[in-house]
């Protein structure tokens, strides 16, 4: 037979458990949101206790097989559960009175203090049986100290009580929600006591486990609905604040809002705006109050006469019903005639959710939207203008580049034949490669403007200081122009003034870059007979470490007109194109020059008159620095010093089949032994299989294959270092910076640029050849 500890644990524990689950489940789905009452927690405890206690009850009716050590860890677990449940049970009570004070603080104190003394007493049963013992048999035995555990549960509760009680007689608000929970409380911390001292009075009945479950219920029952209705009151609160809020934000943007019914046409018109005033006064109280009955007077008292027959089909009952088929709302934009600054206004047409008999017109002020747009439409309209002007500069450039690029090319074209054609007459070919090679140059010099624009806009441009002497360096540009300017007759005077020891900080190249454009522009556009004087001068010193230089370039050639001249910078620009003056060129060279003024921080400003010349001056800063310290060969000693290249193995790597005949025959005539591979590939295998090194490896980059920058690395891998160190020069069309750095940074020597200079190959030969 069951003892009562068996119906215990079938009966009331299976539906105490039973309740519960379904309170942590009903709490967790529908009333997690209420997070400032720690229910959920309260719940969970009761619930793991109430199993603890069901399961202890059935190990102690005897009836299931039990030894000594799972019969004793249950009731160590029992008994640290039921003190661990009356803990929450208090932080519970305390968090729901929500009242922070001293005593609240007390409160919380004894309530730790409860818990610690607990658990120590139930730490030293451990070692010495107070609480209860297990003996062999599994009989559980009960000491005086148990009660004690009990004891200072139910003192929770009292002190809970007083809490309480303290509460009420203390409170003095109008507020019955508060009184309400205080008297909550007490009650709730009355029924565990109770079902406490009813455990204590009838051992074997489940009293202690039963009061938790029941009370819990009675606190969902009362307190979390409660709850729950307030925080969806709150809710709802706070949902109406934000709906008012918004309704009120629309009131705000709409001037004028007509409630219509469409059986009757009684409308209502609300006005916020002074422009409305007038409206609102005559119509508020129209005699017929019928809104189609009087829209037409409003339409012509408010709308412009443009816009009236517009508005007035737009607010068609026809209009509206055929509108509200579809769509909710509509649209339409409007001109109002009281208000000149800002005339733009917009309806909105809005059928009602509520009631299908009634529409609502909501009239705004939508002049910002209107000028916005304009703002975007006129910048579009900027935008392309330049696009178009940009592509009509681009398709004149190609057209110009056509003719440009065609005229040389026809050249070198046409000579080749006439060479061709009289190959017995020395002197002919002579004369036909000579004019080649001027139209070569010629040729090479758009491409390289043409290069440089494209990388100077695409922020890749960059500079290369090294230390250089002012006068030789401008000497040198000198030297190249006069030639130009004998050979059209034209007077070239020059003047390099106080120039003579000082030293600076420049990029040769792009200083000779603005230097020779500038004055090659002057030549080219300067007729035959002409002048033009280039001085060249300091500019007092503002500090002792830069140097200012003043370059004044004047001609008396053809001159330019105001208009051309506010647009001599821009890419592409030409005053007359080639085929009309027959002067080449890209329209690139003032916009290079600019450029390139600009990033050494110099200055540029030209006067002209046409067919009177130009002036122009440029200012460029620079630093001084200490003079280089190298020094000039002659040409016998170059000439010298190539007899050493004599019987000196090159491997030349090139894929191009002509540059390689080219290379080779130049190379040769300087008594080069020349070896060929047509890709870096072969180069490698041939670098590998040598007998012995080569003296130098002059090296193509782009190639099928394996490229040179790959072929350059792989030879530096070697295992043979001798072969490892082998000078190998880049020799390739890729002309940029980066080209460079790339070359250096794969284990080349040097950097060559294609079209390639034979006085330059050999002289970088004798710099890495012993």
């Amino acid at each position: 037979m069951f003892n009562i500890g068996v119906m215990y644990a079938i009966v009331a524990g299976v539906s105490a458990i039973v309740i519960l689950v379904l309170l942590n489940r009903v709490y967790a789905t529908e009333y997690k949101e209420i997070v400032d009452v720690p229910y959920s927690i309260l719940l969970k405890f009761i619930l793991v206790f109430c199993i603890a206690d069901m399961i202890w009850g059935l190990l102690s009716s005897r009836n299931f097989i039990v030894n000594q050590a799972v019969y004793t860890v249950s009731s160590y677990s029992f008994h640290l559960l039921a003190a661990l449940s009356a803990y929450v049970w208090a932080g519970y009570t305390i968090r729901y009175i929500a009242l922070k004070d001293a005593t609240q603080k007390i409160v919380k104190v004894c309530r730790g203090i409860f818990l610690i003394i607990q658990i120590l007493v139930l730490v030293s049963n451990i070692w010495s049986n107070q609480l209860f013992w297990i003996d062999e048999d599994a009989y559980y035995h009960a000491y005086k100290l148990r009660d004690f555990m009990f004891y200072m549960q139910f003192a929770y509760y009292i002190v809970l009580i007083i809490y309480g009680v303290s509460c009420v007689l203390r409170y003095k608000g109008k507020d019955d929600m508060h009184k309400y929970r205080y008297r909550s409380a007490i009650v709730f911390s009355v029924m565990p006591l109770s079902f406490g001292f009813g455990q204590m009075l009838w051992p074997d009945a489940p009293m202690y486990s039963l009061g938790f479950m029941v009370t819990a219920v009675v606190i969902y029952s009362v307190n979390i609905t409660s709850d729950r209705e307030k925080y969806v009151t709150e809710l709802l609160q706070k949902e109406n604040d934000k709906l008012s809020g918004i309704v009120m934000g629309l009131s705000n943007d709409f001037k004028v809002m007509i409630c219509v019914n469409f059986d009757n046409g009684n409308y209502d018109l609300y006005s916020n705006s002074s422009i409305f005033d007038n409206c609102y006064e005559s119509h508020m109280h129209c005699k017929n109050n019928n809104f189609f009955e009087d829209k037409r007077s409003i339409i012509e008292e408010l709308v412009q006469y443009e816009d009236q027959s517009m508005v007035n089909n737009q607010l068609s009952k026809i209009k509206i019903l055929s509108e509200f088929k579809e769509n909710a709302s509509y649209y339409f934009n409007f001109r109002l005639v009281a208000n000149d600054t800002n005339p733009y206004y917009m309806a909105k047409v809005i059928k009602s959710q509520n009631d299908d008999n009634t529409f609502i017109i909501g009239f705004f002020d939508d002049n910002e939207r209107i000028k916005r747009e304009e703002a975007i439409k006129s910048k579009l309209v900027k935008s392309k203008n330049i696009a178009e002007s940009a592509n009509k500069a681009k398709t004149d450039f190609l057209f110009n580049m056509s003719h440009d690029i065609r005229t040389p090319m026809n050249a070198i074209l046409g000579f080749v034949t006439l060479a061709q054609r009289h190959s017995d007459d020395a002197e002919y070919v002579r004369s036909c490669l000579s004019k080649i090679s001027i139209s070569g140059e010629h040729l090479l010099s758009l491409i390289n403007d043409v290069l440089d624009m494209s990388r100077i806009e695409s922020g890749k441009f960059g500079f290369q200081n090294n230390p250089e002497r002012i006068k030789e360096r401008f000497n040198q540009s000198v030297e190249i122009i006069k030639d130009m300017a004998y050979s059209k007759s034209i007077d070239f005077t020059y003047e390099l003034v106080d120039l003579e020891e000082d030293c600076i900080l420049c990029d040769a190249l792009r200083v000779n870059q603005i230097v020779l454009n500038l004055l090659s522009n002057a030549i080219k556009y300067t007729d035959t007979g002409g002048k033009v004087n280039y001085r060249l001068e300091k500019m007092p010193q503002t500090k002792n470490d830069c140097i200012s230089l003043k370059f004044t370039i004047s001609d008396s050639g053809m001159g330019m007109s105001p208009e051309f001249l506010a647009h001599i910078y821009d890419a592409f620009e030409r005053s007359k194109t080639a085929t009309q003056n027959g002067i080449q060129g890209t329209g690139l060279g003032m916009s290079i020059v600019k450029r390139l003024v600009d990033y050494i921080g110099g200055s540029i400003h030209i006067t002209s008159e046409v067919n009177v010349g130009t002036t122009i001056v440029c200012i460029l800063p620079f630093e001084r620095c200490e003079p280089p310290k190298c020094s000039s060969l002659t040409m016998e000693d170059n000439e010298l010093e190539c007899k050493n290249l004599v019987g000196k193995r090159i491997l030349l790597v090139d894929d191009n089949d002509f540059n390689r005949e080219i290379s080779h025959e130049l190379l040769a005539e300087a008594g080069l032994v020349v070896e060929e591979a047509a890709d870096g590939y072969e180069a490698l295998q041939m670098v590998k299989n040598a007998s012995s090194p080569y003296d130098a490896i002059l090296m193509d980059i782009q190639m099928p294959i394996m490229d040179g920058y790959t072929a350059a690395r792989k030879i530096r891998m070697l295992n043979n270092s001798v072969y490892a160190r082998i000078p190998i020069i880049a020799m390739t069309a890729n002309s940029f910076e980066e080209d460079k750095k790339a070359a250096i940074a794969a284990g080349m020597n040097k950097h060559l640029c294609k079209p390639i200079n034979i006085n330059d190959v050999l002289n970088t030969l004798l710099e890495f050849i012993e």
